[in-house]
């Protein structure tokens, strides 16, 4: 607990208090998650700001609260205990009324502090907090109809009243609770002082209204609104949820602060909340997805935590646990062009396309009964990094699986093509084009056996003109074929020359061949 209370100390009061430059894409309306119906509908009314005298009864609604029961219960205290308050002060006036409050909300509420405490349990209990003291304090001077401003000084939060030109300060950081009043000559006394000690500008203080500099500088203009207040016990609750290593929790309650007041602090908090939750982060479930989402928003922000390489790294743990859960792709495909699509650093939405493509796609083309074409996926990839060598692997990989099951030359050579179409820089490679000369000689030698003899000579022809171009040595027995076929197919018309031709071309390409060698005896 120390640890929390320290990093409230840090992260809550030390930074900017005021609405920062920060891009409200961080957290949206449709990622905000509630405990309960009554949770949501207070926290819209705080946030839609309601014209409601008790807008603050919504933190009995927040995850402290145990049940609607007790949240009945306490509602029921806190309005037996403002029926009878009111008909107390009712002749009080001044620092005799205000002072009388504050002695009887502290004797009955303000008993014990604690740190982990909810305003439930302020009312119930008794023990209390700076957020539930203050909170409490403004439901009960918002049922007396008494017109006040939460403050917010340094570290500490308080209750201001003004009536007839005095002001009011209830001050409730410790357990020496206390209400003490200023008036127009102490108003005065400070802000002179504060002009001596150079503090305030002359040009300020030779036209201000001392009441004016009084709140400007005694307070430093922290005047908070009911969402702000709220804001903070969600930021507070997010925290102390992620020192007890809830951490899903603590996560839906800083995006919940965030939403109420999109300012520096809750930044922060909010970042220091989802590192927490991502070492612990396994991507199996949607909730960690929306975290990867989160990772991403902060990196359109150029935060320096939250650089390309990180994404990326977490993009591809993201990937990976789909692969081993077998995730259909069509879900997986979604999640994808989600993320694409919310990426502002063009390097890393590269990076992030080549990632994906290239690992579904070699997913892909070892599931034979898969319904994607794994090609396309490749090619997107390609056209990220045409000369990476994983991904030429997998591309020749993909293309070796396919031909496997292709006997004929004709198929082979047009699923080549197809590569060549894809990958452009395929159609110089030597394995493609011998690839491209087996299946030409194989047409060819199919086309002689069935007298098809001008497209037979035309498919040798392109060949030849392949093996001179790239230094292909073909197979010897796909050369025999087609050398052997166009050799017989003249032998038996009687032209002896021709066929002899055929046949020491063949040997040219296949030196080796006794067969070729013997049936060149034979003609000769």
């Amino acid at each position: 607990m120390k640890n929390l209370c320290f990093t409230l100390l840090i992260m809550m009061f030390s930074l900017i208090t005021s609405r920062a430059s920060i891009n409200d894409s961080i957290v949206f309306k449709s990622d905000l998650n509630f405990s309960n119906e009554s949770e949501k509908k207070y926290y819209l009314e705080v946030l839609n700001q309601a014209q409601s005298n008790n807008l603050l009864l919504s933190m009995l609604h927040l995850p402290h609260a145990a049940d609607s029961a007790s949240i009945k219960a306490s509602e029921k205290i806190l309005n037996d205990f403002i029926i009878q308050l009111t008909d107390e002060i009712k002749n009080k006036k001044g620092d005799s009324k205000f002072k009388y409050i504050t002695q009887k909300v502290s004797n009955q509420f303000l008993k014990t502090f604690s740190s982990n405490c909810g305003l439930h349990q302020t009312i119930q209990n008794g023990q209390y907090n700076c957020l539930t003291s203050v909170s409490l304090y403004s439901i009960i001077l918002s049922k007396l109809h008494i017109p006040y401003e939460i403050k917010e000084e340094g570290n500490h939060l308080g209750v201001s009243i003004t009536e007839d030109q005095k002001i009011f300060i209830i001050n409730q950081t410790s357990s020496n609770n206390k209400c003490f009043s200023i008036n127009e000559h102490y108003r005065d006394k400070w802000t002179k002082s504060m002009y001596y000690a150079k503090v305030i500008p002359y040009n300020e203080f030779a036209e201000g209204y001392s009441n004016n500099l009084f709140e400007k500088y005694y307070y430093g203009n922290t005047k908070l609104t009911e969402a702000q207040i709220v804001s903070r016990i969600y930021n507070y609750l997010s925290l102390q949820y992620t020192d007890e290593k809830k951490l899903e929790e603590a996560f839906q309650a800083m995006q919940k602060a965030y939403y109420l007041e999109p300012n520096l602090r809750n930044l922060m908090s909010m970042k220091y909340v989802l590192f927490n939750a991502l070492g612990r982060n396994n991507y199996e479930t949607r909730s960690d997805y929306e975290k990867l989402i989160m990772l991403c928003r902060f990196n359109n922000l150029n935060d320096s935590e939250v650089s390309s390489e990180f994404i990326s790294s977490e993009f591809t743990r993201y990937l990976n646990t789909q692969i081993r859960l077998k995730t259909v792709f069509i879900n997986v495909e979604k999640d994808y062009n989600q993320f694409v699509q919310l990426l502002a650093n063009n390097n890393l939405k590269d990076e992030i396309v080549f990632s994906f493509n290239l690992q579904m796609g070699k997913l892909m083309m070892n599931e034979p009964k898969a319904s994607v074409d794994f090609i396309p996926l490749l090619s997107a990839a390609y056209q990220v990094k045409p000369k990476d060598v994983d991904l030429n692997s997998a591309i020749m990989h993909g293309l070796s699986i396919q031909l496997e099951s292709i006997k004929e030359g004709d198929k082979a050579l047009q699923l080549v093509e197809k590569y060549c179409s894809y990958f452009n820089e395929l159609s110089q490679s030597i394995s493609i084009n011998t690839i491209k000369v087996h299946s030409y000689l194989d047409i060819s030698y199919r086309q002689f056996n069935t007298d098809r003899i001008a497209e037979g000579e035309e498919n040798l022809k392109k060949s030849e003109e392949l093996c001179n171009e790239f230094k292909v040595i073909p197979d010897i027995s796909v050369v025999e074929k087609a050398y052997l076929s166009a050799a017989k197919y003249y032998f038996n018309k009687g032209n002896k020359a021709k066929a002899k031709a055929y046949l020491l071309k063949g040997f040219e390409y296949a030196p080796q061949s006794k067969m070729i060698l013997d049936k060149l005896k034979l003609v000769q």
